[in-house]
């Protein structure tokens, strides 16, 4: 999985070299480090290369990380069109969780990619997850109503504001 081309850092999924990572990342996931269900992490499958997001967390050149965002207007099955766009999956490597890359990527989708959107996290959110995005909304209050935990397509009636179900847990 290693690249001459990436530094440190989330890079967008974009060549057929870089695809061949993401499935090796996805397989390695499913097999050596697979998702564990008490802490509501999940399995995830290739998605389609249309209207998706891909990006890879690139460290010392290596592909070990990377997150899956189903843009608005999305129609799957069909489904309705996704409402908004909706951060489908993430994994990073054990060996370089907690080290704020979660939280790049958050920065990321909000400042870069979708900076004037509301944006969604698809249910169920990984504790782990859940505890870097309250951290992020504690920081930057600008974005507590722009990020939301939804369902199927993020329609209304299938969001929760983020910051709100966080303040309700907290009581």
């Amino acid at each position: 999985m290693h690249s001459q081309q990436h530094s440190d850092g989330w890079a967008l999924c974009r060549t057929e070299e870089d695809w061949s990572k993401f499935k090796s990342l996805i397989e390695f996931h499913t097999n050596n480090e697979p998702p564990d269900l008490s802490q509501l992490e999940t399995l995830y499958s290739c998605p389609p290369t249309k209207q998706t997001l891909v990006k890879l967390l690139f460290i010392n050149r290596k592909a070990v990380g990377f997150y899956v965002v189903r843009l608005k207007g999305l129609q799957e099955e069909g489904g309705p069109p996704f409402e908004l766009p909706i951060l489908d999956a993430v994994f990073i490597c054990k060996a370089h969780r907690r080290q704020g890359w979660g939280t790049a990527m958050i920065e990321e989708l909000v400042a870069i990619h979708f900076p004037d959107e509301d944006i969604g996290f698809s249910q169920p959110i990984s504790h782990s997850l859940e505890i870097v995005l309250k951290k992020f909304l504690l920081t930057n209050p600008r974005h507590r109503d722009k990020l939301w935990a939804v369902e199927n397509c993020g329609e209304e009636g299938d969001r929760l504001n983020l910051w709100l179900a966080s303040a309700v847990k907290r009581r």
